[in-house]
């Protein structure tokens, strides 16, 4: 296989396609597409999402298909906002990834201006039927095992913030 030197993206083939990493990579790309939605000028975003975004066919080899029409919307200049919704099968597999779903919730105001107010609050109660305290504990319960405590009042006032859209305006 050829190698591929990768200049803005800290990842490469085989770090992104290691499946510690994919949610990791989808995270670097989305902070990207975050930025290219909010900053007038994308030029200096556009080179490393280019490549966080030929790596996730790596990381997610099983989404290829999707993650096609992804590249090809890419290729014509689509709008953020389109680039962002066919990224939802990636983010409907996100359930058991913990780290992931923590950045989502402290994105949730980015993700409600490229979607809707409702868009994470209806995703994750799809991923989590339970409910959201559910995921709430899931999450609190995850950091607190991890050593990471500090993250823990962070989690609680983010999943408030999620249970009131108009908290995101």
């Amino acid at each position: 296989m050829q190698s591929r030197v990768y200049f803005y993206s800290p990842f490469s083939r085989e770090t992104a396609s290691d499946p510690k990493n994919r949610f990791l990579v989808f995270s670097f790309l989305l902070s990207d597409l975050f930025l290219l939605f909010t900053l007038p000028q994308k030029q200096s975003i556009l080179p490393r999402f280019k490549e966080h975004s030929a790596l996730l066919l790596f990381a997610f080899p099983e989404k290829r298909e999707h993650l096609y029409a992804f590249h090809e919307a890419l290729l014509f200049d689509s709008p953020e906002k389109e680039l962002f919704s066919l990224l939802d099968p990636l983010l409907q597999i996100s359930r058991d990834e913990k780290h992931f779903l923590f950045f989502l919730l402290k994105h949730q105001k980015e993700i409600s201006l490229l979607t809707h107010s409702t868009y994470l609050y209806t995703l994750l109660h799809k991923l989590y039927p339970e409910g959201l305290s559910f995921l709430q504990d899931l999450l609190c319960d995850f950091f607190h095992k991890k050593g990471f405590y500090s993250l823990i009042p962070e989690v609680k006032q983010w999943m408030s913030l999620l249970n009131t859209p108009k908290a995101l305006s």
